[in-house]
């Protein structure tokens, strides 16, 4: 299914052959934004092979037959200490190529994929990110459902919301499991990145911001 979003963007279904140019884009787009380089790119190699990738929720941006943008998303779990668990979903990264950002095509990108998601039964979703950015999709701070981080932690940047109503009521004190395939094998990572263009990692504002949020837990 196609969303025109303006005159010349469309937002589709990412398929395989969009895979090497989705891990292209995810790069350039955070390429020294919240670290020194960046991972998403081989974290969106991994997600692309694993089983808790949801090919369903799975978006680009096309702008003239170029894609521009892309989102995913995969299957994770709040476990109770009781490991009573709750399936949810999980997005990220979401990725818009720099000149095209502040445009507002991420957020239609989002608004689009969280709608679909609704459509297709799903019950909440839960992600790291910056409260500011994402109160604005209808995302709340976890902490107001109880829920915690996998080391069972209170953390200001982990957000969830709701898509059936009441589904999270009962979450307090369980934790937020990613898929394990957001985990970083450094040696792995070295290797891949090698197929991709030099680029200077240096030091931005971006990644002190992303640092002072990231520690906010407790």
């Amino acid at each position: 299914m196609e969303n025109n979003m303006k005159k010349n963007y469309i937002i589709r279904k990412e398929t395989k052959e969009d895979y090497n140019e989705t891990e292209y884009i995810t790069r350039e787009a955070f390429f020294n934004v919240y670290q020194k380089g960046c991972f998403e790119h081989y974290i969106l190699n991994k997600l692309h092979s694993s089983k808790d990738y949801i090919k369903e929720l799975a978006f680009v941006v096309e702008k003239n037959n170029k894609l521009i943008g892309h989102i995913g998303y995969t299957h994770s779990k709040l476990i109770s200490s009781n490991n009573d668990e709750k399936d949810i979903i999980s997005f990220g990264p979401v990725s818009i190529i720099p000149k095209y950002k502040m445009h507002g095509i991420g957020s239609k990108l989002i608004i689009h994929s969280i709608a679909e998601a609704k459509k297709l039964g799903y019950k909440a979703i839960v992600i790291y990110g910056n409260p500011k950015l994402y109160q604005h999709f209808g995302f709340t701070l976890g902490i107001k459902y109880g829920i915690k981080t996998a080391e069972g932690k209170n953390a200001v940047p982990l957000l969830a919301m709701e898509l059936e109503k009441g589904y999270l009521n009962d979450a307090d004190g369980y934790r937020f499991m990613e898929s394990q395939d957001f985990e970083i094998n450094e040696q792995e990572f070295n290797e891949y990145d090698k197929s991709f263009p030099y680029k200077e990692k240096k030091k931005t504002e971006s990644q002190t911001e992303f640092e002072i949020i990231s520690n906010l837990m407790w």
